[in-house]
Order: structure tokens, then sequence, then C-alpha cells
């Protein structure tokens, strides 16, 4: 902390962001972050928020950014909820099930798993159960979001993402949602950090302008 303080703008600071926050809120973050220390040094390791748990724990993180999560979770972590964000249905363009009007039309399709959406009581199984089917198990499982872009829009697979991914990112170009007719849930969006020491003062900070 001492280090942190020694020279006005300087500092450092190291952060997971998950796909939603590097393609809708980092850009404009970290220019408002870096107007107020210049001179800091920004490490930011895309990651779904959930699996970087283990590094907020132990301080390589001093925090991370992305769905809330039960799994992992414990007293060490608090969770700070910034937004809703909608989930989608997403395949390549011109997918053969991209027609598909309902749940029980997909229940046989191959499923990735993207981030965690596919964990026990997580958002896939919730919309699976509440429309009384069984919840899919999926092909491939995937934990970074630009690999999982690149199978979906190079395959059949079918995947659950948020709409902002869909709609803002690169891959929205060979991407397109398939609607369904049952209501899909919303993921909540936030902060993860150790809940027994206070942020530096370039990482509190940052979590300002992120949030």
């Amino acid at each position: 902390e001492a280090a942190q303080t020694s020279q006005v703008g300087a500092g450092s600071v190291t952060f997971s962001m998950g796909p939603v926050g590097v393609i809708a809120i980092l850009p404009e973050a970290i220019s408002r972050f870096r107007r107020q220390f210049p001179l800091a040094r920004i490490r930011v390791v895309e990651g779904y928020g959930h699996l970087m748990l283990p590094e907020v724990r132990s301080g390589i993180l001093d925090f991370a950014f992305g769905q809330e999560a039960k799994k992992g979770m414990d007293a060490s972590i608090r969770f700070r909820p910034l937004f809703e964000s909608e989930l989608v249905i997403c395949a390549r363009r011109g997918h053969p099930l991209r027609r598909a009007g309902t749940l029980k039309q997909l229940a046989n399709a191959e499923w990735m798993a993207n981030g965690n959406a596919f964990e026990p009581g997580a958002a896939l199984e919730r919309m699976f159960r509440a429309a009384g089917l069984e919840p899919p198990q999926p092909v491939v499982t995937c934990t970074n979001n630009s690999t999982a872009m690149s199978l979906l829009a190079q395959s059949d697979m079918v995947s659950l993402t948020q709409r902002l991914i869909i709609e803002r990112s690169p891959a929205s170009l060979l991407m397109q949602e398939i609607v369904v007719a049952e209501p899909l849930p919303a993921v909540t969006v936030g902060l993860f950090a150790r809940a027994d020491s206070p942020l530096t003062r370039p990482a509190a900070a940052m979590v300002r302008h992120i949030g």
C-alpha cells in the first residue's frame, strides 16, 4: 500500500474481466482510470469471474468481474452485484435449427457450455426444467469466450450467452440468436473481491470506474 501511494498517479492494478465487461465496459473504464492514474500499470486477465476466484483469494488478482456464481464462493470472497444481463441462445448464421421456436426443439441439439451456464442450478438448467424438460449435457465445455465464439461459428453447436456479446462483439457478424417462446433467465454481473482486506487505492478507483 505504501508503494502504491509513493508517487502521485502511479501504482498498479491487476484484475480479470469476463467477455461482457471486455466488450461493453472495459475501454471506457480504463480511459477514465488513466486520467486519474496516468503512471499506473494495468494488467487485465480475460476470464470468467467464477474461474478466477482462487486468484482473487490468493491476492494475485485485486478483483474479478463476471457473472454471480455459487461454485467456489465462501466467506473469504464477497460479490457486489452491478447489473442484470439478458441471456440468449446463439448459433452460427444459417444453423439448421435457426428457426426452432421452443426449447423442446433444441433439447437434442449439440450444446456448448460457455462459462458457468451448465453448472447445477445455473441458467440453462433452470430454463429447461421450467419448461418441463431434462437439461441437455454439453458436448464441449469452453472457458474462453473467443474460443467459444470461434467454435460456434464453425460448427452446428448452440450455446447460451449474454445478449451483449452477440450484439457488440466482432463475432456478431457470424452469429445469430435463436428465438424461443420460453422466457430466458437473466444473470447478475458484478465484482468478486476478498472479504478480509480492502482494495488498494488504484484498485478501488478502477472498481469505481467499472461500476
